[in-house]
């Protein structure tokens, strides 16, 4: 089968679900890296990766695009999925450069100090800021995509963003007039 874009993807796997292993192998890497990121867990982030296919699996028939792309459909099921582990065991935790996921290659072969000095600054973020950035950034959703993920408007997610990247650039900021730089455990 040729290389579909995502949403013909879909459309195909709908009428014949053998095609949705294409569809999972395109994005269980990036899913995966998500939720090793919101938990810092491999085997919870498996866990997660594993309920958010099967729930997109089992929903497949329902999955509609209304301005929606599969990519951010995927992404709110598997936010749902971290939320849910996030009430049941409180197991998300401040983000680490250490917990970069093997997928990002960029971030994880240049361990400068401007990179720890980000990831300590986005460690001390609220969870609503470092989930909006890393929607938007590390996992490069759209901007209208983190606003389906979230469930808000897109001038909400850009008010958002400008807020979270001010209290981001306050927090590298402050850090560096403290001097402090993240040193791995």
């Amino acid at each position: 089968m040729p290389d579909l874009d995502e949403q013909s993807l879909i459309t195909a796997a709908q009428q014949d679900l053998q095609l949705f292993d294409q569809f999972y192998l395109r994005y269980v890497g990036r899913i995966f890296a998500f939720a090793f990121r919101q938990t810092g867990n491999r085997e919870l982030a498996q866990d997660i990766t594993a309920s958010t296919f099967e729930k997109a699996l089992a929903h497949l028939d329902g999955y509609r695009t209304q301005g929606s792309s599969p990519a951010a459909w995927l992404y709110k099921i598997a936010l749902n999925e971290v939320r849910k582990n996030y009430w049941k065991q409180h197991l998300l935790r401040p983000l680490h450069e250490r917990d970069a996921s093997p997928m990002d290659v960029e971030g994880t072969v240049q361990a400068s100090e401007q990179n720890q000095l980000l990831w300590a600054a986005l460690s001390k973020l609220s969870n609503s800021d470092r989930q909006l950035l890393m929607l938007r950034f590390f996992d490069q959703l759209s901007s209208a995509e983190v606003a389906d993920v979230l469930g808000c408007s897109l001038p909400n997610v850009y008010l958002r963003l400008h807020r979270a990247l001010g209290r981001l650039r306050k927090q590298i900021d402050r850090q560096k007039v403290e001097g402090v730089v993240y040193v791995s455990e």
